[in-house]
């Protein structure tokens, strides 16, 4: 991995509006957990800024790799890129080499230049609903990169932080910066619960886990799922 927490062929000068003394702390440690809170608050609104993203989405969230602080990109990061890029994307191909899947996505954007990334995802005996998942799974992937990589953004996806090693994501307040770990998820027990509670209200578990981009209730937080039932509670 690079030191450069942000690398963009769009704004390649976005870091000096940061200050020289962050710019220097980001890249020559290469580890955001280096700066101060109202450093970071400061850094990511002037990084989302320069990249037309909107903040208080969190587009970017932060995660701990091999000791070092850094960014990846969440949905809301690469659903407002293409949108500020005129991106469209195409899959290309779709194969399986062994009991790797992999799929192919080419994105172009509004002045004419492609780029391709790949979406790997290992299937092995996997069946019915968990192989389809995995097959959509490596498309979003796909996508994601594909995304990322005609955008000029050295960041890993949301989805590729699930297969690295020693990850530990960590969430950051975007009023004061602070960086905090995040809630841990829900249980079997809950996810069945509230499920029941969805299906009682009316509603769609479907359209639910569409909303919060997972693939199953178990991956809900635990400030998710409070705030899913609160939510239920004022509708009845």
């Amino acid at each position: 991995m690079s030191n450069d927490i942000v690398d963009t062929q769009s704004d390649s000068g976005s870091l000096a509006t940061v200050g020289a003394a962050i710019a220097e702390k980001v890249l020559v440690a290469g580890d955001l957990s280096k700066l101060t809170s109202g450093e970071r608050l400061t850094y990511i609104s002037e990084i989302c800024k320069s990249l037309g993203l909107n903040p208080l989405t969190r587009p970017l969230e932060y995660i701990q790799l091999q000791g070092k602080l850094t960014l990846y990109a969440r949905r809301e990061c690469t659903d407002q890129l293409r949108k500020v890029h005129g991106i469209s994307l195409e899959i290309t191909d779709r194969q399986t080499v062994g009991d790797i899947y992999i799929v192919t996505a080419r994105a172009k954007d509004r002045t004419g230049r492609v780029d391709e990334s790949t979406g790997a995802l290992p299937i092995g005996n996997l069946r019915g609903d968990a192989l389809a998942n995995a097959m959509m799974k490596a498309e979003t992937k796909a996508k994601r990169r594909v995304t990322l990589s005609i955008a000029g953004l050295g960041l890993l996806d949301e989805t590729e932080t699930e297969t690295v090693q020693d990850n530990r994501p960590r969430m950051v307040d975007v009023e004061t910066g602070e960086v905090k770990l995040p809630s841990p998820n829900i249980s079997e027990e809950q996810a069945n619960s509230l499920a029941q509670m969805v299906e009682n209200a009316g509603r769609s578990v479907e359209r639910l886990l569409k909303a919060y981009n997972i693939l199953e209730l178990t991956e809900l937080s635990k400030d998710q799922y409070e705030e899913i039932i609160n939510k239920l509670a004022t509708k009845k």
